[in-house]
C-alpha cells in the first residue's frame, strides 16, 4: 500500500507504531493512533500583542510534513500533541 493511499499519512513519523491490517497477504488498512506527538519543523515566530481578539494561531509545518494551526507561543523544535482525526493542536508534549 502506497503512503499516498493511507489516511492520515501526514501524521506518520519514522519509528512510529501503527497497526497494519492485512488480508490474503495484502495490506488493506493502516491505522494511525488518534493522537500523536510530533516535532514542529517550521513556523514563524509569534508576535507579542496578537492575542487581543482571543486565541491567535499561526500555521506550522510538522516533521511529518503535515501543516496545522498552532497557538502563537509554539516555536520550532517543540514537540506537540496532535489529534489525527481533525488535525488539531492538542497541547505541548510532556
Amino acid at each position: 500500500m502506497a503512503r499516498a493511499n493511507v489516511d492520515k499519512a501526514d501524521y506518520i513519523a519514522e519509528e512510529m507504531g501503527v497497526v497494519v491490517c492485512r488480508w490474503q497477504g495484502k495490506t488493506i488498512d493502516v491505522q494511525v493512533p488518534k493522537t500523536v506527538t510530533v516535532k514542529v519543523a517550521n513556523t514563524d515566530p509569534g508576535a507579542k500583542g496578537n492575542t487581543a481578539q482571543g486565541r491567535a494561531e499561526k500555521p506550522a509545518t510538522l516533521a511529518t510534513g503535515a501543516t496545522i494551526n498552532v497557538p502563537i507561543f509554539i516555536e520550532e523544535g517543540e514537540e506537540i500533541k496532535v489529534d489525527t482525526e481533525d488535525g488539531k493542536y492538542l497541547g505541548r508534549a510532556n
